[in-house]
């Protein structure tokens, strides 16, 4: 019926690439797709776009009428946006498009014919732009805000309940509508977190949606946002055990979000940073208080300040024999080794963070841990300069902190109390 026709139509989205130009460019254009899903293209990925009034967020809107500070950022070589259109119309003024499904369940078969004045787009096979094209002026970094800084700067087990706006980045991801893992959000369109979070799951997205603006589960309010997952995509070195190396998913968002004081991204850290031990940074979650016990309503967000553990300690305490590692060079510890505050159950894929020239970096995406905030079992987490050029490859326009400034730049460490959780 009528829903089966919507969904067909839904299922023929094309990206279309709109760039500005100072000569014409030819005014009707079809461009063959990449028989490759956008997020397999060289390792890169469609820019974000905003969601349209209409067709519940999943076509995107004219340029033109996008709100101001929602326009990505794309890169200085690929002067380009994604916008959304139908398959089978003509690209006029500028336009070019590529027949790429947004569900992307296999090849689309598109007619190709390229004008003379139409260029490839390097990293994203079967998409192309005009010749000579360069950046429209309203696409600049003043537009995207800036990554970690919340409007105020100020339970995981032994943690306590943070203020509202406290860590906007901080979403829950949900498998059919039931809390799983926390995430950071990177940019409009991607968020991180752990991906053993997806096991047994990756290949049904559906069942996903992630929960935004959100500072308390039972009590999300009027300005958090839901949005559907898209795909994601697990670092291809992690093995799907628990405790394994490269614990670490990017998720794609079916939309755009709309940044507000409560919706921000967080930072990546340069490679260059260094985390000494004892430096104190934060968790924080809505996994469980304890083991067995559940955050109770409304489901206040938890944060924990904890320090950073030395990885040869850390190690030794983890230790299980020779060639059987449990701390990779991909993990960093923090926590106290005397128990009582820890991540629980539920908090997986959540951040640590901490804070560098005034603005918060995830340093880290809680991992593992034996127990919930045991003696000698401090918790595990993914390094994030570890990943950061992984990340690079598929997230455009995230922001990093910390280039070049080393241990110095985190300042001295201060002893604090908290709480945040592991799924």
């Amino acid at each position: 019926g009528l829903n089966r026709k919507r969904s067909k139509y839904a299922a023929r989205l094309c990206l279309w690439l709109l760039s500005a130009s100072p000569s014409p460019p030819p005014s009707r254009l079809r461009v063959l797709s990449s028989p490759h899903p956008p997020r397999l293209a060289s390792g890169a990925a469609p820019f974000c776009f905003v969601p349209a009034a209409r067709g519940q967020g999943r076509a995107p809107v004219a340029a033109a009428s996008r709100p101001e500070g929602l326009r990505p950022v794309p890169p200085s070589e690929e002067p380009v946006l994604v916008l959304g259109r139908q398959a089978g119309r003509e690209a006029a003024g500028g336009q070019a498009h590529s027949c790429a499904a947004r569900a992307w369940p296999g090849p689309r078969k598109c007619p190709a014919r390229r004008g003379p004045g139409v260029e490839r787009l390097e990293g994203l096979p079967g998409h192309w732009r005009p010749k000579g094209s360069s950046p429209p002026a309203t696409l600049n970094a003043a537009r995207i805000p800036a990554c970690g800084k919340p409007q105020q700067l100020n339970r995981v087990v032994g943690g306590e309940d943070s203020t509202d706006n406290e860590w906007p980045w901080v979403v829950s991801i949900q498998k059919n509508g039931t809390h799983q893992c926390a995430g950071s959000l990177l940019t409009s369109c991607w968020v991180i977190t752990a991906a053993h979070c997806f096991k047994d799951n990756l290949n049904k997205p559906s069942l996903f949606s992630v929960l935004l603006g959100a500072w308390q589960l039972g009590n999300p309010g009027s300005r958090s946002q839901k949005v559907g997952v898209a795909w994601v995509q697990p670092h291809p070195m992690y093995s799907w055990k628990e405790g394994a190396r490269a614990d670490i998913a990017l998720v794609r968002l079916e939309h755009s979000i709309q940044f507000s004081e409560r919706v921000l991204p967080i930072c990546l850290p340069d490679a260059s940073i260094h985390l000494p031990p004892n430096t104190h940074c934060w968790i924080s979650g809505w996994g469980s208080i304890r083991d067995g016990v559940p955050l109770p309503h409304p489901q206040t967000l938890q944060k924990l300040k904890v320090p950073i553990i030395d990885s040869e300690v850390c190690s030794r305490l983890y230790w299980r024999g020779a060639g059987h590692e449990a701390i990779t060079e991909d993990m960093l510890c923090a926590g106290y080794l005397e128990g009582e505050r820890d991540a629980c159950l539920g908090d997986s894929g959540g951040p640590l963070m901490c804070q560098v020239d005034g603005a918060w970096l995830l340093a880290g995406i809680i991992s593992w841990g034996e127990g919930c905030a045991e003696r000698n079992r401090p918790g595990v987490y993914i390094s994030l300069s570890a990943h950061r050029s992984w990340v690079e490859k598929i997230v455009q326009g995230v922001q990093l902190r910390g280039r070049a400034q080393g241990s110095g730049a985190l300042g001295a460490p201060s002893p604090g109390s908290g709480a945040a959780a592991r799924s």
